[in-house]
């Protein structure tokens, strides 16, 4: 990997294979099964992520995924076990968990310290979503 980023944001699949064929009629039928289900206990790409994303970012990196809204434990045990720091869940507007933030802190700190998703990109931060 030639490039390193200082943020990657991502909305992975996150719905259960189970929940998938349940969904309203407009989601299931018009958006891809692929980018909606995420395994069968919804996690399988967090997995994935959590598993990788360390070599894809820059020391003092953030990683920001999207979550289903009872996932927030689930995806923050998987990214602490990945070697994460400052592992956090954020909520929507509705109060229900919405996004998991972690921190990579491996190697010397760069300049750039995302402060939110708003604001990345700003400042010559590379960003990947």
């Amino acid at each position: 990997m030639e490039e390193k980023f200082d943020l990657i944001v991502s909305n992975p699949p996150y719905i259960t294979s189970a929940v998938v064929e349940t969904l309203a009629p407009e989601v299931r039928d018009f958006d891809p099964r692929l980018a909606l289900d995420g395994g069968p206990d919804g996690l399988a790409p967090y997995r994935i992520i959590a598993a990788q994303a360390g070599g894809w970012l820059k020391p003092n990196g953030w990683l920001m995924v999207e979550i289903g809204h009872d996932q927030g434990a689930g995806v923050s045990a998987l990214f602490l076990e990945a070697g994460f720091d400052d592992v956090a869940v954020h909520r929507d507007l509705n109060g229900l968990d919405r996004v998991v933030s972690a921190h990579h802190l491996q190697g010397s700190p760069s300049q750039c310290v995302v402060r939110s998703a708003i604001n990345a990109g700003k400042d010559g931060a590379n960003v990947i979503v």
